[in-house]
């Protein structure tokens, strides 16, 4: 049996895989607190992407330990070979611990992320399999857990970030486009002694500085020292606090609107 282990980035966890027919070991993954994983050999940190591998299966159980937390999936990126029926490259989500086709909830191959999924119950099962023909296609990425929510947009915002937990960041509605006149902001809040890092992997906000963007404080408000202003589709470099707080403001006006932005979190 061939096993492929692929390292995990900031949230992320591996991906365990064999090539086929291997018998391949389910990866375990426990969402109660929103995790993220990808397509074997998903690059973080070159913008072109790199291809996934062919001729190999993965398969992942997603189990949410919190009956009252509603278990959802969703893409942030996706680009798999297009198939006829999707015989070539595929990503199937079943509804339950095993891969019952009767419970088969989604079955996906393109250049774009499907719809988000949601189980009846606490656990989903992800399948992901390539063919024996090379592609260039980067595969995906992945979040499974809770709904997005979009407290930060809200009237009791600042939405406070301070679970100990890596997990992610997203704009509202993301994949899809934001919505106009939104005043959003977060406070991410890191444990006592430690610094708040940030990490980008998509940015894609209105060209036009006074329209749409992100400004992003060392501190608990924006009263604190400015570390950047963001707009238009420059992705901003990994950022750390000095301190154990770090307040974000992100602002749209009336008119154009984008995809926004994705990106993990960790206090370290």
């Amino acid at each position: 049996m061939k096993l492929l282990i692929f390292a995990a980035f900031i949230g992320l966890a591996a991906a365990q895989c064999a090539t086929k027919p291997d018998p391949v070991p389910v990866l375990d993954l426990n969402a109660t607190i929103p995790i993220g994983f990808s397509s074997p050999g998903f690059n973080f940190s070159d913008e072109a992407g790199s291809a996934y591998p062919d001729d190999i299966r993965c398969e992942w159980r997603i189990t949410n330990d919190d009956p009252s937390l509603v278990l959802q999936l969703s893409f942030a990126n996706f680009s798999l070979e297009t198939c006829t029926n999707c015989d070539c490259d595929f990503i199937k989500v079943y509804d339950g611990p095993t891969p019952d086709e009767a419970n088969r909830l989604l079955t996906w191959c393109s250049d774009f992320p499907p719809d988000a999924v949601t189980a009846s119950g606490q656990q989903m099962y992800v399948v992901f399999e390539s063919n024996d023909y090379a592609t260039d296609d980067t595969g995906f990425l992945a979040r499974a857990g809770f709904p997005i929510d979009s407290n930060a947009c809200e009237a009791d915002r600042p939405d406070v970030i301070d679970a100990p937990e890596p997990g992610f960041f997203y704009t509202v509605n993301y994949p899809d486009n934001y919505r106009n006149n939104l005043e959003c902001s977060w406070l991410f809040r890191a444990p006592v002694g430690q610094r708040t890092e940030v990490s980008f992997y998509n940015f894609d906000v209105e060209n036009c500085c006074n329209c749409d963007w992100l400004e992003i404080y060392n501190g608990n408000s924006a009263t604190a020292r400015r570390m950047g202003h963001w707009y238009s589709t420059e992705l901003p470099a990994r950022m750390w606090s000095a301190g154990e707080e770090m307040f974000w403001r992100f602002s749209t006006d009336l008119s154009v609107r984008q995809t926004g932005f994705f990106g993990f979190y960790r206090f370290v």
